[in-house]
């Protein structure tokens, strides 16, 4: 049986500033502090999609609709675990941990805070390194919940179909039922650092695979010791 070791991160009831949603306090739990290792992802489907190998790189070059497939594998090994995509609100409330900025890091990042293509910076920033390639998980500075790389690196897939938001304030909105495109978040290693903000939105087909595109897991529902457990963790780094 395959085991999937994870962090747990607990959602309190708080709003968005930019985007208007709410995450309320019985939702899912956001696992793993980082973006899917490589190597966890070969150990399950027995290969490596990933065009960056490296078992501590994040796994990449993988398809909605490839993340789906491997969530259903994990949890048919592991009952009860209940992984699955994070929705768009809850990605972008743990990216956020509690900041209105553009950044979790502030109103600006360098590329020693998040890897992206530090040739085009964000409003007028100062130019950076540009890496070209994607960095091992755990490598640049965690948000103040201790999740890495939420912004930069590797898009991550969420599980909601793409549409514009919807007109007031939602509480845990999951996305429209239907759709062309699903949600992709974060920024990535290619792009420049507009794209890195928390709050932006991007999106592809289900089908489609790329050398940026990456995911990370959510857990839930979970029973109530568990998220007893799950308490946030706040980093000064």
């Amino acid at each position: 049986m395959y085991s999937c070791k994870v962090q747990f991160f607990y959602f309190f009831n708080r709003t968005c500033p930019k985007s208007g949603f709410s995450c309320g306090a019985h939702q899912r739990l956001l696992a793993g502090g980082y973006g899917l290792y490589s190597g966890v992802v070969a150990g399950v489907k027995g290969n490596n999609p990933s065009e960056f190998k490296g078992e501590s790189r994040p796994v990449e070059n993988v398809s909605w609709d490839d993340c789906a497939a491997f969530i259903g594998r994990v949890n048919s090994d592991n009952p009860g675990l209940n992984l699955a995509f994070p929705t768009e609100a809850q990605w972008e409330y743990a990216c956020r941990a509690g900041t209105d900025t553009p950044f979790s890091f502030g109103k600006n990042i360098s590329p020693e805070q998040v890897n992206y293509n530090g040739n085009y910076p964000y409003n007028k920033g100062d130019k950076g390194e540009y890496r070209k390639q994607t960095v091992a998980v755990k490598s640049l500075p965690v948000n103040r919940w201790g999740l890495y790389e939420m912004n930069g690196n590797v898009w991550e897939w969420c599980a909601d179909w793409y549409d514009e938001y919807p007109d007031g304030e939602a509480i845990d909105p999951a996305g429209p039922d239907s759709g062309v495109n699903r949600v992709l978040r974060g920024g990535s290693w290619y792009y420049d650092g507009w794209f890195c903000r928390s709050a932006f939105r991007h999106r592809h087909h289900p089908g489609n695979r790329s050398y940026n595109f990456g995911f990370r897991f959510a857990r839930g529902p979970v029973e109530q010791e568990e998220r007893d457990k799950a308490k946030p963790q706040f980093s000064d780094r």
